[in-house]
């Protein structure tokens, strides 16, 4: 049974329209349509909370060919079949520094004068007012203040 097929199954057991499973999801009428035709896929987020509300795993909603076709589509397929641990191996250093001294970190961290960065952080403070349909004002703090 295809992913589209599982939703729509899980629903009508549930007895909601798509309307109510989505807005159980926070998404729209649309989007459960299409997931359900196989027209597209929720993204990561909302298949944890398919997974949530159904009381499902991920792997249980969709099958392993899903998955892969899955991350043909949005192109990570290739990432992950790479021969690493977790996909973390992949952007980590070939040497990483680990475990420095704490006299060098310290005496790193004494070399920044933050109470300057910190006032002149505060001397630039802008606020942004946004309107809906206008255009956004920009106050500095002395305007605020």
């Amino acid at each position: 049974m295809e992913f589209g097929e599982k939703i729509q199954k899980l629903r009508n057991q549930n007895k909601w329209t798509q309307e109510q499973l989505a807005e159980k999801l926070y998404v729209s009428r649309t989007a459960i349509s299409k997931w359900e035709s196989g027209k597209g896929y929720p993204n990561i987020d909302s298949l944890k909370d398919i997974a949530k509300l159904f009381n499902k795993t991920i792997d249980e909603l969709l099958s392993s060919e899903e998955i892969i076709d899955i991350a043909k589509k949005i192109d990570t397929y290739e990432t992950s079949i790479l021969p690493y641990e977790d996909c973390c191996t992949v952007f980590v250093p070939k040497h990483p520094v680990i475990n420095p001294k704490e006299s060098i970190a310290i005496n790193e961290e004494n070399k920044f004068d933050y109470n300057a960065l910190i006032d002149e952080a505060i001397e630039n403070i802008q606020t942004i007012r946004l309107r809906t349909g206008r255009k956004y004002e920009v106050f500095k703090k002395e305007e605020l203040f």
